[in-house]
């Protein structure tokens, strides 16, 4: 089915809001500082898109409707969002997947049983979490920030391109741990049933925290 499309204009603190069920979620940054554009697609029933705007803020949901007796089946809507690069993000799926790309401002990504991707150009703080899904992001500059990543049976693979300078700490309850940063102060416990790895990359600036239970972790 193709994308339908909507626009909206916010200013230079766009902030957007996205929330679904099953429906997958892309948010792509762009260089065109005042407009959002969103591209959605309805798969099968029972449901349909909701967009609100309040300022410089966007909302995206899905509104199910009511099923008769037996339930029947309920449809998902699927999100491509393009965004001004710097503006905020907030997004969960239960089991969608979620790809973020080329976003610099701070942003949120949270799936149940879907996967996430992303790819930041930089970074204000930035939250992704799944519980079974697997997280696979790729930092494009020096990262100074927050970044926080969580899972609970899925892998994570981290890839830093141009380095970090950060306190860093991962841990995994039943996974491995292999990092191929240069880590200053390291301490690497395997304890019965636990793996922490942390340290310093650099002086220290920002913070890189890292954890799963029954997940591998990489950093590269």
């Amino acid at each position: 089915a193709k994308y339908a499309e909507q626009s909206f204009t916010v200013g230079e603190k766009a902030y957007l809001h996205v929330k679904t069920i099953s429906g997958n979620i892309t948010v792509v940054g762009w260089d065109n500082p005042g407009q959002m554009l969103v591209q959605y697609r309805v798969a099968g029933e029972n449901v349909e898109p909701v967009f609100e705007q309040s300022g410089d803020e966007v909302f995206l949901k899905e509104k199910h409707q009511e099923h008769g007796f037996f339930g029947g089946d309920s449809g998902s809507v699927h999100f491509k969002v393009f965004v001004p690069a710097a503006a905020l993000l907030e997004s969960k799926t239960v089991s969608g997947n979620i790809r973020l790309e080329k976003l610099a401002g701070s942003l949120e990504a949270k799936t149940v049983s879907g996967n996430i991707e992303f790819s930041l150009t930089n970074g204000g703080d930035v939250e992704i979490a799944s519980v079974s899904g697997e997280i696979n992001g790729q930092v494009g500059k020096m990262f100074d920030t927050s970044l926080t990543v969580k899972a609970i049976s899925g892998n994570i693979d981290l890839q830093f391109l141009g380095g970090a300078d950060a306190r860093f700490r991962a841990s995994s309850i039943s996974g491995g741990i292999d990092s191929k940063l240069k880590l200053e102060e390291m301490e690497s416990k395997k304890g019965y049933g636990s793996a922490t790895l942390s340290g310093r990359i650099g002086a220290g600036k920002g913070k890189v925290t890292v954890s799963t239970i029954s997940g591998e972790i990489t950093i590269r």
